[in-house]
C-alpha cells in the first residue's frame, strides 16, 4: 500500500482483514460518489477458508455487502479458485 489514494483505506481494510491460507492474485476496486466495490480473485485450500474469508469481510468497518461470485476446485495442488465481491459505504 504504497500508494495513497481514495481507495487506499478499503484496501487496507481488505488486507488486514485477510486470512493466511488465503491467497489473492487480482483485486479490482471501482469507485462511485455512493458506494466502493472490490472484486478479489484468489485461491485457497480448503472451502471452509472461503466461509471464514466472506464472515471477516461482513465484519469489517464500513462494509455494506459481501457476495461469494465464484468458487471451482481446480485440483488438489493448485485447491480452489474464487471470487469475492465486497462493497463498502463511503
Amino acid at each position: 500500500m504504497k500508494k495513497q489514494g481514495k481507495v487506499t483505506p478499503y484496501a487496507v481494510i481488505i488486507e488486514q482483514n485477510t486470512l493466511n491460507a488465503i491467497t489473492f492474485s487480482n483485486l479490482d476496486i471501482k469507485t462511485s460518489d455512493t458506494a466502493i466495490v472490490a472484486v478479489i480473485v484468489g485461491r485457497t485450500a480448503t472451502y471452509s477458508s472461503i466461509v471464514q474469508q466472506l464472515g471477516l469481510f461482513k465484519a469489517a468497518p464500513d462494509v455494506s455487502d459481501v457476495k461469494l461470485l465464484g468458487a471451482r476446485f481446480v485440483n488438489p495442488t493448485d485447491g480452489i479458485n474464487f471470487s469475492i465481491q465486497i462493497t463498502f459505504d463511503r
